[in-house]
């Protein structure tokens, strides 16, 4: 039952935050700034998803044994 009101939880957390979220400033496709993201930052990124992947499949073999 714990895991079933904690699930009840985080629906009512997330359905409030999508009442109350404030509407994005879009501008009409094509008509933005081009980003200027830095390659270390893309760089960074990928090397913190990897990280996050191996400590995933490190958690989930210890979890197995």
């Amino acid at each position: 039952m714990r895991a079933v009101g904690g699930a009840r939880t985080l629906l009512a957390s997330v359905a409030a935050l999508a009442l109350f979220a404030a509407p994005a400033i879009a501008q009409t496709l094509g008509q933005g700034e081009a980003p200027a993201i830095s390659w270390w930052r893309i760089a960074a990124a990928l090397i913190l998803c990897l990280l996050l992947a191996v400590a995933a499949a490190f958690a989930l073999h210890l979890r197995m044994t």
